[in-house]
């Protein structure tokens, strides 16, 4: 054990209290994380729906019931077809961000072919099958710093990041998702 690892386990073994009050904390640490992590996407949906209210976009907003899926998703569509969205995905983890994308008659050979011709700006992201471009997000919801803020003292500043973030890139990338909806289903 390090010089820190011994203080800790002295100061946690120094009476019958200080030891129950660190096991009944340790027991219900995951329970607090997976509230604050529910709580927090929650409020991104929340606000993500007034910034479609306050604007002229037709995008629906969709969070998926179990934000703890391995896949779970938060994203954005336009109203006339879910099949492409720009979304978080891996929502209680290490989060994935980009254009999404699955139809079971999306031409692939036109997606690559398109995806060729504007490669340029999105020289940040990678593409994949079910990817037009997407990149991971710095935070991540197994580290400390992030979930520092969440915490509830700071959790609406940074939901209404998140939510503009998403909000942004989709309104940026319309002329992307368009294009796929309209060229690339078979």
């Amino acid at each position: 054990m390090s010089e820190y690892e011994n203080r800790i386990f002295d100061t946690l073994t120094a009476s019958d209290d200080k030891f129950k009050s660190a096991f009944e904390i340790s027991n219900h640490l995951n329970g607090v994380k997976k509230k604050l992590i529910k709580q927090f996407w929650k409020s991104v949906e929340k606000d993500l729906n007034e910034l479609i209210a306050n604007s002229e976009e037709s995008f629906k907003v969709v969070l998926d019931n179990d934000i703890f899926h391995p896949t779970s998703k938060c994203y954005l569509y336009d109203g006339k077809n879910k099949s492409v969205r720009v979304l978080f995905e891996i929502l209680s983890a290490k989060q994935t961000f980009g254009i999404w994308f699955y139809d079971d008659n999306i031409n692939y050979e036109k997606i690559s072919e398109y995806r060729k011709q504007v490669n340029s700006e999105f020289n940040e992201y990678s593409f994949n099958h079910w990817w037009f471009a997407k990149t991971h997000v710095q935070n991540d919801f197994n580290s400390f710093d992030s979930l520092l803020m969440i915490l509830p003292t700071k959790m609406n500043d940074y939901s209404k990041s998140k939510a503009q973030e998403l909000f942004d890139f989709a309104v940026a990338n319309k002329v992307h998702t368009e294009y796929i909806i309209n060229n690339c289903l078979n």
